[in-house]
This record gives structure tokens, sequence and C-alpha cells, in this order.
């Protein structure tokens, strides 16, 4: 995505490098938005609201652990 100037990567604070999107990847987006909604709508057709709310649950955890697993990720490579 950089290499396709969709994002711009910038130096922050404490060592972090926030991304925004350039006005080419908002425009990608844009464009992939209603494609990608309507994926989620094919996937959680046959979820109860109760399952949904489940594995949204379980993507957030995970997603947490794997942001806790980042650091120790970039010690390994030094």
């Amino acid at each position: 995505m950089l290499e396709r100037q969709l994002l711009l990567l910038i130096d922050g604070p404490r060592g972090s490098r926030p991304m925004y999107l350039t006005q080419a990847g908002a425009e990608m987006h844009d464009a992939m938005l209603p494609i990608s909604m309507r994926g989620q709508e094919i996937i959680l057709a046959d979820l109860s609201s109760g399952e949904v709310e489940q594995l949204n649950l379980l993507l957030r955890r995970m997603l947490e652990k794997a942001r806790e697993l980042q650091p120790l990720e970039n010690e390994a490579n030094l």
C-alpha cells in the first residue's frame, strides 16, 4: 500500500509510526466499502445476534493478544 501511495507513514511519538490514508487511499477505501459490507453480510447471515456478539468478542481478544505479542516480535528482530 505504501508503494502504491495509498498510505503515508509518519514518525510519531515514542517511536510509533502512525499511518494515514492518502487521497488515493481514501478513494480506494470508499470504492471497496460496499464490497466489504456485502461480504460481512454474507458471513454473518446465518448467525444469531448472540453469535455475532460472541464472534466480535473473540475477534477483539485476538487483536488484543496480537498487540501484546507485537513488542516481543520486534525484540526478536533486533
